[in-house]
């Protein structure tokens, strides 16, 4: 059909669409496995978590031997999320504190808090790469998250094909959970 326009058609169809307003979302309750660990997944990344007396020690495995990241935010929006991002594939493994600045992300500068991290483990393995980190609940005050046993946040789970950090995602999924 001449001068027909399926993409034009379709923008219309959506833009006059009748859309009830946003419910705000009840945290998504994580799934807890055999070693007490809750978890969430999506995009082939799985997330698993756990609090002791002095921090979350979490786990995060992406199928890349690229970069992967778990954030958080207390607000339901990618900017301001303070998220941990690694690379594990290629030796020596990088390990930091970031904050997205949409549509870019910088590192965290504060010393202290970059210091806060740690990396208890990480490999790639099969076309996985799977990271332990450990990050104190004290360490949230200065991000300006809530990452305390019983605190709901919006965790985002990224990954990229690349090991650059200023690569952007090749998958990202933002999901409200209670930590």
């Amino acid at each position: 059909m001449r001068g027909f326009r399926r993409r034009s058609v379709c923008s219309g169809l959506v833009a006059s669409a009748v859309v009830p307003a946003a419910m705000p979302a009840a945290p998504l309750k994580a799934l807890v496995d055999g070693e007490n660990r809750r978890h969430v997944a999506a995009g082939g990344m799985v997330f698993r978590w756990r609090h002791d007396a002095a921090g979350l020690q979490g786990s995060l495995g992406a199928p890349t031997a690229g970069w992967l990241a778990v954030g958080f935010n207390d607000a339901g929006r990618l900017k301001g999320t303070c998220f941990v991002m690694a690379q594990v594939s290629r030796p020596p493994g990088r390990l930091e504190l970031r904050r997205a600045r949409v549509p870019d992300h910088v590192l965290i500068a504060d010393p202290r808090v970059q210091a806060s991290l740690a990396m208890e483990g990480g490999v790639f393995e099969d076309g996985r790469s799977t990271l332990r980190f450990r990050l104190p609940h004290e360490s949230g005050a200065a991000l300006g998250v809530t990452l305390t046993p019983g605190a709901a946040t919006h965790l985002m789970l990224a990954w990229s094909h690349s090991t650059d950090f200023g690569h952007h995602s090749a998958f990202r999924d933002h999901q409200r959970v209670v930590l």
